[in-house]
């Protein structure tokens, strides 16, 4: 009886912790136009000071970019390695990496995001926010819930 007590108050409290994305609420919800998405796309200053405080990369360096293409084909520059983990840690690398890109619906009449296929790191989605342009592009740091991210804007 005191383990399945314990074992009820355990699941109630875990499930309580569970509070939702923060950022669910600015997720793009018309799908945008195509030819938003194109052009070349870089961190936001907090993307940038967040990278270097607290995921220990050296942004002096370099500074990741986004070079998305109308032929489909994407290019990954420079990423912190923390957005590929599940857990959001950073083992302060960076990596590149190039693929495909894809407007895709999340569930049913939910938001929009942008469909990876990338050539070393496989079937990857990242959210886009904004209702309208300029959009940004939100790459989730391990668990939703959490609101770790990096934003990515575009430059031209």
């Amino acid at each position: 009886m005191k383990v399945g007590y314990a074992l009820i108050v355990s699941g109630i409290l875990f499930f309580s912790a569970c509070t939702g994305d923060p950022y669910l609420s600015s997720y793009t919800s018309s799908k945008p136009n195509e030819g938003d998405m194109i052009g070349t796309w870089t961190p936001n200053s907090a993307t940038l000071k967040d990278m270097s405080q607290r995921g220990g990369y050296d942004t002096s360096k370099s500074i990741p970019k986004l070079i998305v293409r109308a032929d489909g084909r994407i290019d990954l520059l420079d990423m912190p390695d923390w957005w590929l983990d599940p857990f959001g840690r950073s083992s302060h690398t960076i990596r590149s990496d190039f693929g495909t890109w894809k407007l895709k619906q999340h569930g049913d009449k939910a938001w929009w995001e942008l469909s990876l296929d990338l050539r070393d790191q496989g079937g990857r989605i990242v959210q886009l926010r904004g209702e309208r342009p300029p959009y940004s592009i939100h790459f989730t740091l391990g668990d939703p819930d959490e609101g770790d991210a990096m934003v990515f804007l575009r430059t031209e």
